[in-house]
């Protein structure tokens, strides 16, 4: 069954790493689409199920912000699984904290970059600050504001299938139905790559 992976706010596709992932079969990593002024996660989830047509017989999941994009775009084309990394099933697990995200207007990357990074190594942190000097400031302002707009998880009756970092400060974890990783930060995908991409190859069974 194809499997579409989306990354976290302010990153790619760069954040599964290829030789980490490459050996998991029919699942793509995508990038975010060009940010066309959408306000709301489910915006963004009906352009991307447009642009990669996915229905009904596609796994789909994410990375924190992806994660919750996945959820929508499951609900809109009935998707009967979601697969949550270090994401949300609704924005009470969100730290408060970055709910002054909404009034950083002029914020620099730097600072913000600074927020949403885990414990991860010096490679993974490089490769992070590359992603988000490619990301588009619009898109990030605008989808820092949806998430606490957000309605979660509601009425979606799909398979959750969820994996979270023990410390992750920026998404706080369930307390049930799903599998921590001992130490893991905020950036599992790269972090703890091996143990995300078994996630990901066993949730397709």
């Amino acid at each position: 069954m194809r499997t579409i992976i989306l990354p976290g706010m302010g990153a790619n596709s760069n954040m599964y790493p290829k030789e980490q992932y490459k050996h998991l079969e029919d699942v793509s990593f995508i990038n975010w689409p060009k940010y066309d002024n959408e306000k709301a996660l489910n915006q963004v989830a009906q352009k991307i199920i447009e642009l990669y047509e996915i229905n009904s017989n596609t796994i789909i999941g994410g990375s924190s912000l992806g994660g919750m994009v996945a959820i929508e775009i499951a609900k809109i084309a009935h998707c009967q699984k979601v697969l949550l990394i270090g994401s949300a099933t609704t924005p009470e697990f969100i730290n408060p904290v970055l709910k002054k995200l909404n009034t950083f207007a002029q914020i620099t990357p730097i600072k913000l970059i600074q927020l949403f990074t885990g414990k991860v190594n010096q490679y993974a942190q490089s490769e992070l600050f590359n992603m988000f000097k490619e990301s588009e400031e619009q898109f990030i302002k605008a989808m820092c504001k949806a998430l606490f707009q957000w309605e979660g998880l509601a009425a979606y009756n799909g398979q959750v299938h969820h994996i979270h970092g023990e410390k992750d400060f920026v998404i706080f974890a369930p307390e049930k139905n799903v599998t921590i990783i001992p130490n893991g930060g905020h950036l599992i995908s790269m972090s703890h790559a091996d143990v995300v991409a078994s996630f990901i190859g066993n949730s397709k069974h």
